[in-house]
């Protein structure tokens, strides 16, 4: 149950319309545009976000390169597991799991999918997904 309701708590945050509130562009340790781009979301539902996420969760992720950005939002659910180990071990699971295919994305975030060589090379996971790291 507990799941259930966080993870429709966390749908709820980032799934939302967009409404418009004021820019916090200045307390944003990376631009928007890229943050925007890394975690999925439109900028307007970012914003939205970061004006209602604790003070915590918004050092944390301050003190993160970007790229852990995601796996903490997801991990942490939205800052009640910040500093817990179950938060911790996910956060590195999921960044891990990320990195290993960061060559199939573009910049952009749009998905170009696997190279030739890793196709060809067809070393899979548990999970039958593919390995390209």
């Amino acid at each position: 149950m507990r799941n259930l309701f966080t993870a429709a708590f966390l749908a709820s945050v980032l799934l939302v319309g967009a409404v418009s509130t004021p820019s916090n562009a200045q307390s944003y340790p990376f631009p928007l545009s890229d943050i925007s781009t890394e975690l999925g979301m439109t900028e307007e539902r970012f914003e939205r976000w970061w004006s209602q996420a604790p003070a915590s969760m918004k050092s944390e992720l301050s003190s993160q390169p970007l790229g852990k950005w995601r796996p903490t939002v997801v991990c942490d659910v939205l800052g009640f597991r910040i500093g817990s180990t179950e938060g911790a071990e996910c956060r590195e699971t999921k960044y891990k799991e990320r990195m290993a295919t960061a060559d199939q994305w573009n910049a952009d975030g749009s998905y170009k999918g696997p190279s030739d060589e890793c196709l060809a090379r067809n070393k899979t996971d548990k999970w039958g997904r593919l390995i390209c790291g």
